[in-house]
């Protein structure tokens, strides 16, 4: 069974028994040294598995940003659940700041990407997870729909604009209808967005939230490779070395 199929057959299992799932497909692929550390990582991850954090109306949650991304979209649900309208949303540029803002205490708990149902384990969320004390508290499952989106025509496309996995999760999309434009990496898809509004010869990979904030048109809706495109985020927090 290949990693999408496992992503979506454990939508019930603990989160500490997901994480040593997703890694365990890689580990035929590494170093003995490298097994033995990403056995760890699950095996720690495992123990620093809590419930829910004691939450409060004016919490600082981190996300990756600018403003349209996946992960504000993820925050926003997570605080819409747990009643946090309070809470203050504190961007950060890419994933790594995100995680670290949240164990140096910058945020009080940032929400970060970990898998997805199309392209599988996000690989610098677990190295993180790896080097550093980090206690993953919830997490929450986000419906990714991926539009094109741009200020012109879609035949005044030439450059193409989105975070890695935007680009992958849409690789066959783009074969197919841009064959001929550059495709560039952004540090998210709102990233993307907020730099398509520039010129109208590039687009943006993004979400229709994406398109509202930074006045662009959606010119394709759910391009996506698979329409049934989910990405899972965690919850985390400063964790204490064990």
């Amino acid at each position: 069974m290949g990693i999408t199929e496992k992503l979506c057959t454990f939508a019930f299992i603990p989160c500490f028994q997901r994480f040593q799932l997703f890694l365990t497909p890689k580990l035929v692929l590494l170093s003995a040294a490298k097994r033995t550390a990403c056995s760890r990582s699950a095996t720690r991850a495992s123990k620093n598995i809590t419930t829910i954090p004691q939450l409060t109306l004016q919490m600082i949650v981190g996300v990756m940003g600018p403003e349209g991304s996946y992960s504000e979209k993820a925050a926003k649900l997570w605080m819409q659940k747990y009643s946090m309208s309070g809470s203050e949303l504190r961007y950060f540029a890419d994933i790594e700041d995100a995680f670290l803002a949240a164990v140096q205490g910058k945020s009080d708990i940032s929400i970060i990407p970990i898998e997805n149902s199309i392209e599988g384990s996000v690989g610098v969320t677990l190295d993180l997870l790896l080097e550093n004390e980090a206690e993953i508290v919830g997490e929450i499952v986000v419906r990714i729909e991926h539009c094109l989106l741009s200020k012109g025509g879609p035949e005044k496309v030439r450059v193409i604009l989105s975070h890695p996995q935007g680009l992958a999760q849409c690789r066959h999309f783009l074969k197919k209808h841009f064959p001929d434009a550059e495709l560039r990496s952004t540090g998210s898809t709102s990233h993307a967005a907020r730099l398509a509004g520039e010129f109208e010869e590039m687009a943006a990979i993004a979400s229709p939230e994406a398109a509202e904030c930074y006045g662009l048109k959606v010119l394709l809706s759910n391009i996506q490779d698979k329409k049934e495109n989910y990405t899972r985020f965690i919850v985390l927090k400063a964790g204490k070395k064990l």
